[in-house]
């Protein structure tokens, strides 16, 4: 183990080799040491007062104290009159408008795709002819 410069040695000094305290650093630790001595105390015999003296009061306090669950039963007639009536005149609305403007619209490209992977290119009216034998299907050139 190398040793360490003599500048960076721990060193113990001697009680004897010490310098005295100053006068006003040993007033500062009586000080702080007194304010904290005090504030322990009074914490120490808040504490003590509220938990043996005053033990009885709380006791009484903590008796009385308590949850009652009280049910209350949710309105939901309103409720479910309001979505049925919604319900009720949107049905025949959507279905009015959805047939008036369907023939308007142009066939979605990605439905066709779908029905020639599904079916095999048949509509579901020439599905049943084909499943009954009565077409025969032909290639386009």
């Amino acid at each position: 183990m190398t040793q360490l410069p003599e500048d960076k040695r721990l060193q113990f000094v001697p009680q004897e080799e010490r310098p005295p305290m100053s006068p006003q650093l040993a007033l500062r630790v009586a000080m702080v040491g007194t304010f904290a001595l005090a504030i322990f105390a009074i914490l120490f015999f808040r504490l003590w007062f509220l938990q043996v003296l005053s033990s009885d009061h709380y006791a009484k306090a903590a008796s009385v104290n308590f949850v009652r669950p009280v049910e209350v039963a949710a309105p939901r007639g309103q409720i479910l009159v309001v979505v049925l009536v919604n319900t009720l005149i949107a049905l025949p609305v959507y279905a009015l408008i959805r047939r008036i403007i369907r023939p308007v619209l142009p066939e979605d490209p990605r439905r066709r795709r779908r029905r020639a992977y599904t079916t095999g290119g048949l509509s579901p009216l020439h599905q049943g002819a084909a499943r009954r034998g009565l077409t025969t299907r032909t290639s386009a050139r």
